[in-house]
């Protein structure tokens, strides 16, 4: 099971098609862990096959765990984010003012 598979069971739905396709493209793949030798490490490989919004100034995909993570939080009571269980917003990127990028599901 890949890491989509493991977010849609545990959590109980489906991501839409487009954002399947997107996984099993590659393009939301962002390399390695992010940190000051992100672009020394993994920019030349990536930029050959540049991933979903790649060149972009203002975002960044989320990895996996990150993902999970913020699912979580969205969920939290005491989290000012928490949302109505009805609405179930996913995220997989966000902006670097901290902004997430959601799939609403």
């Amino acid at each position: 099971m890949n890491e989509l598979e493991q977010i849609e069971h545990k959590y109980n739905f489906t991501y839409p098609k487009l954002y399947r396709q997107l996984y099993l493209d590659g393009m939301l793949d962002s390399g390695g862990e992010y940190g000051q030798d992100w672009y020394e490490k993994y920019y030349a490989k990536l930029a050959q096959n540049p991933p979903m919004l790649f060149f972009g100034f203002d975002f960044e995909l989320l990895k996996w765990n990150r993902i999970v993570e913020e699912i979580e939080a969205f969920k939290d009571p005491d989290d000012y984010r928490q949302t109505k269980p009805e609405f179930q917003f996913v995220p997989f990127g966000r902006q670097k003012k901290r902004r997430f990028v959601c799939v609403p599901i």
